[in-house]
């Protein structure tokens, strides 16, 4: 992991990038830090770039490649137009569209009008009333060390099924997202950035919903739910639902659902974000390995990929079962 820091010859910070570089097949990758986890990646900024041409920052880049170890491929994906209100200089040398989009809803404006922008809410509404009928019932956002704890590893579980019954690889193929999640449970927990929300009935935790805060802006970033039973009172979209009011509530701007361009979130959100990538190799080596993962991309785009690909993950998690 690498904190790369940009200073003016005054001394006063430029920027600050969170990277990582990484070794797989030979090839060494410079990405952010994020795993993948992150929705939305950008600098850490102190100075306004909307002067700034796309030739400097690609100056800024080679620059901060020339201090690292040797590196063939440069691959910044997920980023935003815009950090706060400031340019993101990395969107000036974007190659291309991300694949998905962010999606945000609008929270200040009033309840009722917000509340019929959403899709089938008279059904969500109906399931909340039939689970507070059943008694037991509360939704509660985690405040302790121990309540975080809960949470977070209900979360975890929760998620780890749905993964096995979409065929998809999990936190088991890729340890270091649950433990991203584990980490910054306790870490922005204690910064007080950290908003985890839970539905439970009768104690047991049948719903979770992993965000943070940033002054007025809510990032919804994990949710969760338990199957079976639970699964006809739909929880994840009731806990969506009482997390978007009690933001309503406090004043919220915007509840932010990031990156993902599933049905639920299209029809949940009034607002679009269009995010970039910057792919670019540096290296001969580097140009022959983004050429075989754009032949690879293209071979997983067709109807036979798609439809032996969760037979791959069924195959492998019978070799080694989940723990």
């Amino acid at each position: 992991m690498l904190l790369v820091e940009i200073y003016k010859a005054s001394n006063e910070p430029l920027l600050f990038l969170p990277l990582a570089l990484s070794q797989q097949r030979g090839i060494s990758t410079l990405t952010f830090t994020d795993h993948d986890v992150c929705d939305y990646n950008a600098p850490i900024l102190f100075d306004d770039f909307s002067t700034w041409s796309k030739a400097q920052i690609l100056n800024l880049i080679k620059e901060i490649c020339s201090k690292l170890p040797p590196v063939d491929i440069i691959d910044f994906q997920k980023m935003p137009q815009w950090v706060g209100n400031e340019l993101n200089p990395l969107f000036l040398i974007a190659s291309h569209s991300h694949a998905e989009a962010g999606h945000f809803s609008t929270l200040n404006q009033p309840w009722p009008q917000l509340e019929k922008s959403l899709h089938r809410i008279k059904n969500t509404k109906q399931r909340y009333r039939n689970l507070l009928r059943m008694g037991g019932f509360e939704f509660k956002i985690a405040e302790s060390d121990e309540e975080r704890r809960a949470f977070i590893a209900a979360l975890i579980a929760q998620k780890q099924r749905r993964f096995v019954e979409t065929n998809v690889p999990g936190f088991q193929e890729h340890p270091e997202k649950q433990q991203f999640f584990e980490q910054a449970t306790d870490y922005f927990g204690q910064a007080q950035s950290l908003h985890l929300a839970a539905l439970l009935m009768n104690g047991e935790i049948i719903a979770t919903l992993w965000g943070l805060l940033d002054g007025k802006t809510y990032f919804g970033m994990m949710i969760s739910n338990e199957a079976g039973h639970w699964s006809k009172y739909s929880p994840g979209m009731v806990l969506h639902y009482l997390v978007m009011q009690d933001l309503h509530k406090h004043g919220f701007d915007i509840l932010d659902l990031g990156v993902g361009n599933e049905a639920w979130k299209v029809n949940m959100c009034d607002g679009v974000r269009v995010l970039h990538d910057y792919k670019a190799a540096l290296t001969l080596k580097g140009r022959l390995a983004l050429s075989a993962q754009s032949l690879l991309t293209g071979l997983r785009s067709t109807r036979i990929w798609q439809a032996i690909r969760p037979l791959k993950w069924r195959l492998l998690r019978l070799v080694k079962p989940s723990k």
